[in-house]
């Protein structure tokens, strides 16, 4: 399967400064984006760890992304939708612990949209309202599904 992929981030309309981040690894066929909230610094801070922890687990559990690219089982399929949500759950919890502890992160958050390709199957995490669109020839479809009020409601 050939990808092709660009990434590019704004600060938008209403702040000075981008509590984005964001990963395209090409080698590693994992693709972030986190839109930090919390107020200059602390949204910052979030997305970057939140992206920190999401490739490093990815990263140390490279050999489950090879074996399911080898053989394609349910099994094996579960193991990374498990890695991928376990990666989100991860961020959360320490992003969580580190604005309990500090004052000056209080209200630390981020969203975080996650895809990652193993062979031809792609893996998705997603938390928030960031969003994940596919784009077949001119059409763009989305598919993630946005957590917010709005959207609840």
């Amino acid at each position: 399967m050939k990808l092709s992929f660009a990434e590019k981030t704004d600060v938008g309309r209403k702040r000075d400064h981008n509590e984005d981040c964001r990963l395209a690894d090409g080698d590693l066929k994992l693709f972030i984006v986190a839109d930090g909230m919390g107020g200059h610094e602390a949204g910052e801070v979030a997305s970057r760890m939140a992206v920190d922890v999401m490739v490093n687990k990815i990263q140390n559990d490279r050999a489950l992304i090879e074996a399911f690219i080898k053989e394609r089982s349910v099994n094996r399929k579960r193991v990374l939708l498990d890695l991928m949500e376990e990666s989100v759950q991860d961020a959360c919890t320490i992003l969580f612990n580190i604005a309990r502890r500090r004052q000056l992160k209080n209200g630390l958050g981020t969203t975080m949209s996650a895809l990652l390709f193993a062979g031809a199957s792609g893996f998705m995490a997603h938390v928030g309202d960031s969003r994940i669109y596919l784009q077949r020839d001119v059409e763009l479809h989305q598919i993630s599904e946005d957590h917010s009020l709005l959207q609840e409601q």
